[in-house]
């Protein structure tokens, strides 16, 4: 047999390898090229939400357990993200900035992967060509845009990544079910839904997409139709209860769990059916907007930033005429292209959890928030292109339009992520256009304020620093109290800087005014018994660390400062009547054992007053 003869044309070869892999390496090589440096990135905005729970988590017998039953950032539910951290911990020896940006990027670019099997498993046509260009398109259009910064360049928002992927693999085995009645994976799909729910209760939205998909780009008829919505809303259903189940498993009354304010959402207090309404609108117009325009994101918005306007106010009109022009068009063109109807109702219904209508979001609206829905935009941004001009179909990159967007967004977006360097260049970047929010006022004052008190208890730390950063945080802190002067975390910074400078007088007062407008506001509680010790003050400061320890679901710092404060003023007594509660409390802690043999040995390290 010749040479010639061993090739068959029907055998796949390097070539057709190639092919195969030729989207993978396109975004492969965008992840890379956008995204890649931020592994020498620090730390930055909520990172220390993760930080912390590992920290408890490395003194646990049972992590894991732990992970199942505790609360995410004492706000919500998202036990799947932190144990995403710990196995990364476990993976690299440590969580470091660089292996945790390292895994976020690495989650995006296999989020783009699934991103573009989705696409061909939803099979908008049967033109084979057509499809795989629209999905490469569409994911590449999702990998550029500037609203994706701050999911994939904050370590803390890999919450976002991967309730997003897991829902998309969710998804996949949904449809697969339904076309090829291979009812084992409806299995698949309610644990990978469970599993993103348990990231972020955002990924709901892939949980329906296969249904709309059924109606939109399959030949059925209603009774099938109406089967696979049966199912679907049963499926919905088991997957939410799976989640409500863990959360019932948590002891809500030892949570630290605080409800929004004012300052964070101006619906709170001001909550008459037309101001929802409004304030929906308003926030659809800045969703649109983040789509629209590349630039213009910020680490907050909050009250003051974005006003209660009347219902007929302009940003109102703008999101209403946007909405309806997209949908009005999607209706127009239904007969002839589905695919812009699909856009605008992944849109609506991937983005209606975060416009203050069904429920109320910190800072009113967030560009993460958008982070799913903005699929929604890439699809419709790919479909006109591509309709608009057919002859690129099979050579998408010589399409002028596409490079420019492209070339645009990746400009936009790279500048963008320059901002999440650290803590102190997003501040930089964003405070300007913040000024108003008393929340991010309040988060740059405490990231100062809370960085200066740390670096002050190592031995050889820079006075001249730490004074620096102290007069920075209590300018910020200024500025909140300045907007709104009825955030109890305000005044509690604000005593937090007069503690650093000796003050106990001053900071009494603001650590009063703190404890007036929230008396559950567990650390500004605590700091006013540390502040009542300092003064001499002890049964006052009893009191204070009383009731927080009470209320403190495990061993933690007014527990610790109440034993010191006992055994330094010869109460040994009751500092061991207080272990001994407290280890009926948490007889698996294992602070509290460490505390009891410090108390035993007579070797506690007290704090300076």
């Amino acid at each position: 047999m010749s040479a010639k003869t061993t090739h068959n044309k029907n055998v796949p070869g390097n070539s057709s390898l190639l092919h195969t892999l030729y989207p993978y390496l396109i975004l492969a090589a965008g992840t890379f090229l956008l995204y890649a440096w931020t592994v020498r990135f620090g730390f930055n905005l909520d990172d220390d939400y993760i930080i912390t729970s590992l920290a408890k988590l490395n003194n646990s017998e049972h992590p894991i357990k732990d992970i199942f039953n505790s609360w995410y950032a004492n706000g919500d539910y998202r036990p799947v993200t932190i144990l995403s951290f710990w196995l990364e911990q476990q993976l690299f020896g440590a969580f470091t900035p660089a292996s945790g940006h390292a895994m976020n990027v690495f989650i995006y670019f296999i989020l783009l992967s699934v991103l573009y099997r989705l696409i061909l498993t939803l099979r908008w046509t049967e033109d084979e060509q057509r499809l795989k260009t629209l999905a490469l398109i569409t994911c590449i259009f999702f990998l550029v845009h500037p609203n994706h910064v701050s999911v994939v360049a904050n370590i803390k928002s890999r919450d976002n990544l991967l309730s997003m992927l897991l829902g998309m693999a969710a998804a996949i085995q949904l449809i697969k079910a339904y076309d090829f009645r291979q009812y084992y994976r409806i299995l698949f799909f309610l644990l990978l839904i469970s599993l993103a729910l348990l990231c972020k209760r955002d990924a709901y939205s892939f949980a329906i997409i296969p249904l709309v998909s059924i109606f939109l780009f399959r030949k059925t008829n209603w009774k099938h139709l109406i089967a696979a919505g049966i199912i679907t809303y049963i499926l919905f259903l088991i997957s939410f209860g799976v989640r409500e189940f863990f959360i019932s498993q948590l002891d809500y009354e030892l949570t630290d769990k605080t409800a929004l304010t004012i300052a964070e959402n101006p619906l709170i207090g001001n909550n008459t059916f037309l101001n929802t309404l409004s304030l929906t609108f308003t926030s659809l117009f800045y969703y649109l907007k983040f789509l629209l325009i590349p630039f213009g994101y910020h680490f907050y918005f909050g009250s003051y930033t974005i006003e209660l306007t009347p219902l007929w106010s302009w940003q109102n009109i703008c999101a209403f005429i946007l909405l309806a022009a997209w949908g009005g068009w999607s209706v127009y063109k239904y007969k002839t292209q589905k695919l812009y109807l699909f856009s605008f109702l992944f849109f609506c219904l991937s983005i209606a959890y975060a416009i203050n209508f069904f429920e109320y979001v910190a800072g009113i609206v967030m560009d993460r928030y958008n982070f799913i829905a903005s699929l929604g935009f890439c699809i419709l941004l790919a479909t006109a292109i591509l309709e608009t001009n057919k002859e690129f179909i099979s050579r998408p990159f010589n399409n002028k339009i596409i490079l420019l967007i492209i070339t645009i967004w990746s400009i936009f977006t790279y500048y963008r992520t320059s901002a999440w360097r650290d803590y102190f260049t997003l501040f930089e970047r964003d405070m300007p256009h913040l000024t108003k929010s008393v929340v991010a006022n309040r988060i740059v004052a405490g990231t100062y304020i809370h960085f200066a008190l740390k670096e002050e208890t190592k031995p050889d730390f820079d006075r001249a620093m730490t004074d620096k950063y102290i007069a920075t945080g209590e300018k910020y802190a200024q500025q909140s109290l300045a907007n709104s002067d009825r955030s109890p975390l305000t005044w509690e910074l604000l005593g937090l800087v007069d503690l650093y400078r000796r003050n106990d007088t001053a900071a009494l007062t603001k650590f009063r005014q703190c404890y007036a407008l929230d008396s559950n506001f567990l650390s500004g509680v605590n700091y006013l018994g540390f502040t009542f010790w300092n003064t001499g003050q002890i049964d006052s400061a009893y009191h204070y660390f009383s009731m927080v320890m009470n209320k403190e679901g495990f061993f933690n710092y007014s527990a610790n400062n109440l034993i010191n404060m006992l055994v330094k003023n010869n109460r040994q007594q009751e500092a061991d009547s207080i272990l001994h509660v407290l280890k009926q409390r948490f007889p698996e802690d294992p602070n509290l054992q460490k505390k009891i043999e410090e108390v035993n040995s007579a070797k506690i390290n007290f704090p300076a007053p």
